[in-house]
């Protein structure tokens, strides 16, 4: 569910995700500038606008997305999908490329907030840079 919470967004009311009819569960979201971003059990992606109250953006990956991690312009994002393997999406052109051997133990991604380009992924006790 996505709530306004000031007097003048939008018409007021309520908007309910997924959208559209037969679409899966919700996996993960996350507000960037903009823009709520979310995967779907299904390996859906979406972006919708906060400001247009409309999907800007659509891709479809080949299974399903456990977890989604958008740089902060969303610009890029880090997706997990159920097989366990991690993929760089660019919503600019579609371009979806694997990132090579990235560890499965991964529980969080932070983007570099100079260079949108470089990441890190963590565990409990370990840093892996990718750039």
């Amino acid at each position: 569910y996505l709530h306004p919470i000031e007097r003048n967004s939008g018409d007021g009311k309520t908007t309910i995700f997924p959208r559209q009819e037969g679409d899966r569960s919700i996996t993960c979201a996350s507000i960037v500038g903009n823009f709520l971003i979310y995967a779907q059990s299904n390996g859906r992606l979406q972006y919708f606008s906060l400001v247009d109250g409309t999907e800007v953006n659509e891709y479809n990956h080949e299974n399903g997305i456990k977890r989604c991690y958008p740089n902060q312009e969303g610009t890029r994002a880090v997706l997990i999908d159920t097989t366990g393997s991690a993929w760089v999406y660019n919503p600019v052109n579609d371009d979806c490329v694997p990132i090579q051997d990235f560890p499965s133990a991964v529980d969080r991604v932070l983007w570099d907030s100079v260079d949108s380009s470089i990441f890190v992924a963590t565990d409990a006790t370990h840093v892996w840079t990718f750039i």
